[in-house]
């Protein structure tokens, strides 16, 4: 199961959440001191975020491609053929209650 383009997806989702923050540290400052290089800091900002969406929608159909062969993959994986013929898949249970191997039990601490 490969994840090479999901990993690279969410590379370009982290930039563009880093650009927004500074577009809006930009537009703040730019507010409070109005002036050509705060107005030029916005600018690039909104630039590289647009380019940013451009390549994350690009490679959208790519992730999209991987994640459903990955999907696919797991239910092969987890189907199972019964005695009168019949194909099943298995669920996949959620471990409740349990973290890390351990149960999930709150401790209070007495002073």
């Amino acid at each position: 199961m490969s994840t090479e383009k999901l990993d690279q997806y969410l590379e370009l989702y982290s930039n563009y959440i880093e650009e927004n923050v500074n577009l809006h540290n930009y537009n703040l400052s730019f507010l409070k001191y109005k002036g050509g290089p705060t107005l030029q800091l916005c600018r690039r900002a909104i630039r590289n975020m647009r380019k940013t969406l451009y390549h994350m929608s690009k490679l959208l159909p790519e992730v999209k491609k991987e994640d459903t062969a990955n999907w696919r993959a797991d239910v092969d994986r987890r189907r199972v053929t019964l005695p009168d013929g019949t194909t099943k898949v298995r669920r996949v249970y959620k471990k409740k209650g349990k973290l890390n191997g351990q149960h999930n039990i709150t401790t209070t601490k007495t002073v």
